[in-house]
């Protein structure tokens, strides 16, 4: 309710420069009590010392271990609910918040009996006229869809109303939620855990709101790098095939079709390092090799 708890959760990896920017606009937020969990998440820098000389007043817990997207939130979850946050904020390190941003999100929830999580309107960072994200939904082939990607922000998606999915980038959630779905899927480690936890609340039913009085800034990488992208590959195949195994099995063979198109589609078009990623997500997937993919 108005006035209630709010924990905002951001997971760090090494990466305090953007944690501390991130902490910085939190300052600026016009949700009175609210509490800041910094979970880090085994990071081999000094984050945590830096984090904490500049923001001393935050909660900074450590898990000792890189536990993936889904496990460190769920670290940071867990303690704010221990602690009585009444709603948890799922925020990116690599964002920046305008000062409404938490509380447009609670009012939105206090305001629409039956909803359950809230995202924000995100743009980019360097470019904040131009969107990334603002409400989405599951497309027909598979993956989820930004309403909005790349578009100027030019007051077309003003209306606070029911989205389909919700990124993990700013998402808020009610602890009412969260006691009844459960928890981030720790299986998939990076990519999909949100839309697992989006579907979940819906099927629960609940709604999605999307929130566009909550601005949000997000560092979207510009180029991960051949390396990078081939990992990522890996995840985000193996990731969607067990989204539809959890949630939606009959489309299973669908997806997994879909995939190996793919994989084929990378491999004659002489994008070899894909290919092999495709294909390796793939069969991760058939072993039910879930977690952390090892180097």
């Amino acid at each position: 309710m108005a006035g209630e708890k709010a924990a905002v959760i951001i997971v760090n990896w090494n990466g305090w420069e953007d944690t501390v920017a991130c902490l910085d606009s939190c300052t600026g937020l016009d949700y009175a009590d609210r509490e800041i969990v910094v979970v880090d998440n085994g990071s081999t820098n000094d984050s945590v010392e830096r984090i904490s000389a500049a923001h001393p007043s935050v909660t900074l817990l450590e898990t000792g271990a890189n536990l993936g997207f889904a496990g460190g939130n769920n670290v940071g979850i867990r303690a704010a609910l221990e602690n009585g946050a009444a709603y948890v904020w799922l925020l990116n390190n690599d964002t920046t918040v305008e000062p409404r941003a938490l509380s447009a999100l609670v009012d939105a929830i206090e305001t629409h009996p039956g909803a359950g999580i809230a995202g924000s309107k995100i743009t980019y960072f360097d470019r904040p006229e131009v969107l990334w994200y603002a409400g989405g939904e599951f497309t027909p082939a598979g993956p989820v869809r930004h309403r909005g990607l790349d578009e100027p922000d030019t007051g077309q998606y003003e209306d606070l109303e029911e989205t389909g999915f919700i990124t993990g980038c700013s998402l808020l959630a009610t602890a009412e939620v969260i006691a009844k779905v459960g928890l981030l899927a720790e299986e998939y480690f990076l990519y999909w855990e949100e839309a697992d936890f989006d579907w979940r609340v819906h099927a629960a039913g609940y709604t999605l709101l999307y929130v566009p009085g909550s601005v949000v800034h997000h560092k979207v990488a510009g180029s991960l790098g051949d390396s990078w992208s081939v990992r990522q590959t890996e995840y985000l195949v193996r990731n969607m095939l067990l989204f539809y195994q959890r949630n939606d099995s009959s489309r299973v063979g669908e997806i997994y079709a879909k995939a190996r198109r793919d994989g084929w589609s990378h491999l004659l078009a002489r994008r070899f390092g894909l290919a092999k990623a495709t294909f390796a997500g793939m069969r991760m997937f058939r072993a039910g090799r879930f977690g952390p993919i090892e180097s």
